[in-house]
């Protein structure tokens, strides 16, 4: 599952992979192997060759697979489903190498809001150990995804981050200082106006139809990034389930069920990075091999 960093997608044919009837598949017997051959590879790249999309914290990775899908290169999905622990600090060196060596794109940024958004103040009274078991987890990833964010920026390539609305991840030092540093775009969104918003799935049908709101945020390096998703504002014109399940009259739906994006969410952003890549084709092939890389943050 490397190659396809996590996600459930099988190609049909080997084309789809990038891959010619005269080569074998590779297997890896530990994730220490596999990075070993990635870095051999950066090594022996043609100059000026990138990636053109990579994840970080990316699930599943179904934005990964859309632009696969439509023909671009997609790298690294730095996530626990593929094997990568960015608590250790071997694996936050190899995501910092491989930043430097590929020189991705764009960045999907959207780590763990367990604890930082939500019922973080409910959980905090009943079970303090438990809420902060969570932000231990949540925090340190989302400063580093801040960190990723303003490498993006400052090597002039591009990010698209996402958390809840009004999540506490926007106020840590490395969110505020890319804000302050770099024009940044950002909106709303309701994830209940998606095509195929998440559903409540309760056994007393007090409203199968309501929908999961789940309203969050989008940061971008470029207003082309979410552009798309600035229509999805609740119209009011449906029910919302109730993710605390405090309400006997209400759906519920669990938090948990409603972590990955929807589809229609998932393809609004594979049309803006597909619109920033090949409007800027031209420009990232003159001047790849002139910009001096920035040095990684020491860790």
């Amino acid at each position: 599952h490397f190659g396809m960093l996590g996600c459930y997608y099988e190609p049909e044919r080997l084309a789809d992979l990038y891959i010619s009837q005269k080569q074998n598949s590779l297997f890896f017997d530990d994730i220490a192997e596999f990075w070993q051959w990635d870095k051999d590879g950066a090594a022996r790249m043609t100059p000026g060759l990138t990636v053109d999309v990579f994840e970080l914290c990316g699930g599943h990775a179904n934005t990964g697979w859309l632009l696969v899908r439509r023909g671009y290169e997609h790298g690294v999905n730095f996530d626990i489903n593929a094997g990568f622990n960015l608590r250790t600090q071997g694996h936050q060196n190899y995501l910092w190498e491989y930043l430097e060596s590929r020189k991705p794109r764009i960045a999907l940024i959207s780590t763990p809001c367990t604890g930082m958004k939500g019922f973080k103040a409910l959980n905090q009274a009943i079970n303090p150990q438990a809420y902060h078991k969570s932000r231990n987890l949540s925090v340190p990833l989302s400063r580093l995804g801040g960190e990723v964010a303003y490498h993006q920026a400052s090597q002039k390539r591009h990010f698209v981050a996402e958390h809840p609305k009004d999540s506490d991840q926007w106020k840590l030092p490395e969110w505020r200082k890319l804000a302050e540093d770099f024009s940044i775009a950002w909106t709303y969104v309701d994830q209940c106006m998606a095509d195929n918003a998440k559903r409540a799935n309760d056994a007393k049908n007090l409203g199968r139809d309501a929908r999961v709101r789940k309203p969050s945020e989008f940061w971008a390096s470029d207003e082309r990034l979410i552009k798309e998703l600035r229509p999805l504002q609740c119209d009011q014109r449906h029910q919302h389930a109730d993710l605390a399940a405090r309400d006997p009259q209400r759906a519920h739906a669990k938090a948990k069920d409603t972590a990955r994006w929807p589809l229609d969410v998932c393809r609004r952003i594979t049309r803006g990075c597909a619109v920033v890549l090949e409007d800027e084709k031209e420009s990232w092939l003159s001047t790849v091999d002139t910009v001096a890389p920035e040095t990684a943050p020491t860790k």
